[in-house]
């Protein structure tokens, strides 16, 4: 993943997705992720930069995270919202390995 972009900087950054989800059963998941890759590929193809890197469940919050890179955090939320994912937040990230 990149380093964090400098202000005014077109390169995409990391942003982390997050929500929280009732009990699930692991098709149910699958099915999550497989909605979000799908908005994030919309968006890609309507000529938005935006790319899904990661996404991981966390059973004991019943939270998923998603990693995504994107110039903006309002594309990331768009994807959320196109996916109808029950969003809590969307925060920018900064790759410990990039530093």
């Amino acid at each position: 993943m990149p380093k964090e972009p400098a202000i005014g900087s077109s390169r995409p950054a990391v942003f982390l997705l997050e929500y929280r989800v009732g009990a699930v059963e692991a098709q149910d998941l699958a099915q999550l992720h497989q909605v979000l890759r799908h908005a994030v590929a919309r968006l890609v193809a309507a000529g938005v930069s935006i790319r899904y890197t990661h996404g991981l469940f966390v059973p004991g919050d019943s939270r998923c995270v998603h990693l995504l890179e994107a110039t903006d955090p309002a594309s990331v939320t768009r994807a959320g919202d196109i996916a109808g994912l029950p969003l809590t937040e969307v925060r920018s990230v900064i790759d410990l390995a990039s530093l």
